[in-house]
């Protein structure tokens, strides 16, 4: 039952990282998150999300050893792989809308 209520807290939290650029709603899925993380602290995949939200918020140094952790709990990964050389890189690690679709709006 706790592994289900962190899935869940953790897919919500997924979400906002995805949707949203308000720096509230991002810092309540990081307390989502941290949540999840909480009832399994060696689940890679609740890392990863973690470490997104870390990312976003502006923590790039403490998102880096988040992600680096996920990325050794499961190596063959390669979207953590990815992701990390992204924060590296300073690239963001959401998807940004293309130009042509930010101007319909």
């Amino acid at each position: 039952m706790v592994r289900i209520f962190g899935m869940y807290l953790n897919n919500n939290a997924w979400y906002l990282f995805l949707h949203s650029n308000d720096t509230t709603i991002l810092k309540k899925a990081l307390s989502w998150s941290k949540r999840a993380l909480d009832s399994d602290p060696y689940w890679s995949t609740g890392i990863d999300t973690y470490a997104n939200l870390l990312y976003k918020l502006g923590n790039v140094t403490d998102a880096i050893t988040w992600e680096e952790i996920a990325v050794k709990l499961d190596q063959s990964d390669e979207i953590f792989n990815s992701t990390l050389k992204k924060m590296k890189g300073g690239e963001p690690t959401w998807r940004v809308p293309e130009e042509s679709e930010t101007q319909k709006k």
